[in-house]
């Protein structure tokens, strides 16, 4: 089967002032390209070794996609394309393995930004992908049907769908012949009337095998700017079993839960001083009853873990990005009292919950007891650590502290949005707990949490963004990451610790923060291994650091 995913045109101004200047296949979705959502569905239903992906992008932007060509067979650049048919064609000519596919060759051609949800795409051959749905219709192209063939209505000009048969293509197209698509692509040419002739060949194509129409009104359109964030709000709410409920009406989005975690967060948000909710989404209402909810306004702002990842921002905005959160960090301090428990909540978090998840990632994976990290080649070994942590953590002071602050608990980069017209930053998912449920914590956790996003790369690898591997039980984990990302981490240290020492206890927490979170990517041994890694280089260096040193 070959799969084209056609992505040869920028993203329109709108757009760009958002995801930063690429095509709709790159634009960044939990982590990852769109096209690569897009592989995977299909990888899902269908054997890997008989997908053959043809990625149609833009001349220039080949070089974009090195982190994730894994996922495609052929990258075609095009420039200067004249229309949708003839960026197809220029797929099928240089990205066919096969030019001599017999007659029987199916190829589905899926528009780079159009996902559709769950279990709705299939590998039926002879049939395309509509919607009945009447709003917005002039942004895509309207077709009627009768007993399988096509006839195109209009192609993006204003229309009202009046007609209960006319419906919109969402830009998947399953054909059984690829050798009859060709042969149509040429006698029809590149001449248009108004109506891309990609759809001239789609009518005459019908005519020779009737396609069936699979209508579906729930997909996700990433397009256009407004849908963008729909689709990213939709997107999520499948990933969290439907505990999402969005309003497009009045703009709110209502979070549901049983998980006792969710219940810290509700009361989270009811505990935060005034000072503290200017840095929040508005609540409107919220319960943590047995039946737990909070609804809020909805942010269409993007994530700093996205403008970091694309680095769609100068070091100038990043600048002002830190400076913010350095506000918000002051803001928490102003609440900041001494506890007698405040010993008890560090240990539990620092020595308690990285031994007890370290030990469970050992009885798991007992053949990483030995590894070491290649920095550190005669350095201690994982097994060593968790009876060294208590040791390591003294050394720093950890546990001198008397003082709680109020925190966020997941002060990372995928849970901070930002405002670049604004130039205002929003905390979202916060933990709700710190040992004790509650808003006070340790201050420092928040600052690892940013540190182990921006200098060590978290983010990196959950964009699927490195390189990792075990030799001899080394371990060597390559973040890859640019000199634009090294001066925004080294402006980060300066900015949020100028203090050397604090710099070294928010180090050193943030080592434990990696340790701590193996047996929460059980699912990908990969980005465990890239954690080792980067944990036990950050412990081995600072355990063994000198006192004079500190």
């Amino acid at each position: 089967m070959i799969l084209i995913i056609p992505s040869a045109q920028m993203l329109n101004y709108e757009m760009q002032s958002e995801t930063g200047a690429c095509t709709n296949a790159l634009i960044n979705l939990a982590g990852k390209p769109l096209f690569v959502h897009i592989v995977e569905s299909y990888q899902k239903i269908l054997d890997d070794e008989n997908l053959n992906v043809i990625l149609i992008v833009k001349t220039g932007v080949k070089k974009l996609i090195i982190d994730y060509k894994e996922y495609i067979d052929k990258c075609v650049e095009v420039d200067n394309s004249s229309s949708f048919l003839e960026t197809i064609n220029a797929g099928l000519k240089e990205g066919l393995i096969n030019d001599k596919s017999d007659d029987n060759n199916q190829v589905i051609i899926h528009m780079a930004d159009t996902l559709l949800p769950g279990k709705k795409l299939t590998l039926k051959t002879d049939c395309i992908y509509a919607s009945s749905m009447t709003s917005d219709a002039y942004r895509w192209t309207l077709f009627t049907e009768i007993n399988g063939v096509i006839k195109v209505d209009s192609d993006r000009v204003f229309s009202k769908l009046q007609d209960n048969d006319k419906f919109m293509f969402l830009g998947i197209y399953s054909l059984s012949s690829v050798n009859k698509f060709k042969k149509l692509s040429s006698e029809i040419g590149y001449s248009t009337d108004g109506i891309d002739p990609f759809f001239k060949v789609i009518e005459k194509y019908s005519e020779y095998k009737p396609l069936s129409v699979r209508v579906t009104d729930n997909w996700l359109d990433f397009g256009n700017l407004d849908t963008y964030y729909i689709s990213q709000l939709n997107y999520q709410n499948l990933r969290h079993f439907n505990s999402l409920e969005f309003n497009e009406k009045n703009g709110v989005i209502t979070k549901r839960s049983k998980d006792s975690n969710f219940l810290h967060q509700v009361r989270w948000f009811q505990l935060q001083p005034s000072e503290i909710q200017f840095y929040l989404p508005r609540i409107f209402e919220y319960s943590d009853g047995e039946n737990p909810y909070i609804t809020m306004e909805i942010l269409t702002i993007p994530t700093l873990s996205e403008l970091f990842i694309n680095e769609r921002l100068d070091i100038g905005a990043w600048s002002i990005i830190l400076s913010r959160l350095q506000d918000i960090l002051e803001a928490f301090s102003k609440y900041k009292y001494e506890s007698e428990i405040a010993y008890n909540m560090q240990y539990s978090m620092y020595v308690s919950k990285t031994v007890q998840r370290l030990e469970k990632f050992l009885t798991d994976n007992p053949d990483k007891k030995d590894i070491r990290c290649k920095g550190f080649p005669d350095g201690y070994s994982l097994c060593e650590v968790p009876s060294l942590i208590k040791d390591y953590i003294d050394k720093y002071h950890i546990l001198s502290s008397i003082d709680l602050t109020p925190i966020h608990g997941d002060f990372c980069l995928t849970n901070l949005l930002y405002d670049q017209r604004s130039r205002i930053v929003k905390m979202i998912d916060p933990r709700g707990i710190f040992s004790l449920p509650g808003i006070y914590g340790d201050s420092r956790y928040d600052v690892a949490k940013i540190y182990h996003s921006i200098l060590s790369g978290y983010d990196y690898i959950i964009s699927d963004k490195f390189s990792v591997n075990v030799h001899n039980n080394l371990v060597e984990c390559k973040i890859h990451k640019t000199k634009h990302h090294d001066e925004i981490a080294e402006m980060t240290q300066e900015l949020l610790t100028p203090n050397l020492v604090e710099r070294h206890q928010i180090r050193v927490v943030e080592s434990l923060l990696f340790l701590s979170m193996l047996p929460l990517h059980e699912d990908r041994p990969d980005r465990q291994l890239a954690m080792i890694s980067i944990g036990l280089e950050l412990f081995n260096f600072y355990y063994s650091l000198d006192k004079d040193a500190l």
